[in-house]
């Protein structure tokens, strides 16, 4: 098993969204994910993440607030390629 510790308590996002990475407070995540409501807000927060998101999300992504804009929808597929690219992420909601 790696240096990283899962969490797989349910945090309010739909149900196969179970397993988000954590790491202590000194250590930034690559990801955070912010919930508004009908859309998330997924912000790169490291330059291995930025570059992950140019790779993987769509050119023409909305971009909001210095994050990508995404629907609840699509959120458990883009946080599972995440984790599986090796990158971390935060959830708030």
């Amino acid at each position: 098993m790696s240096d990283r510790d899962f969490d797989t308590r349910p945090t309010g996002f739909p149900a196969a969204i179970l397993f988000h990475q954590i790491r202590s407070r000194e250590t930034q995540c690559d990801f955070t994910v912010t919930y508004h409501g009908s859309i998330t807000l997924l912000t790169a927060n490291t330059p291995e993440a930025e570059e992950w998101a140019d790779a993987h999300l769509p050119a023409d992504r909305t971009r909001w607030g210095g994050g990508s804009v995404v629907e609840p929808r699509y959120l458990e597929i883009i946080t599972l390629a995440i984790q599986h690219a090796g990158l971390t992420l935060e959830i708030f909601q």
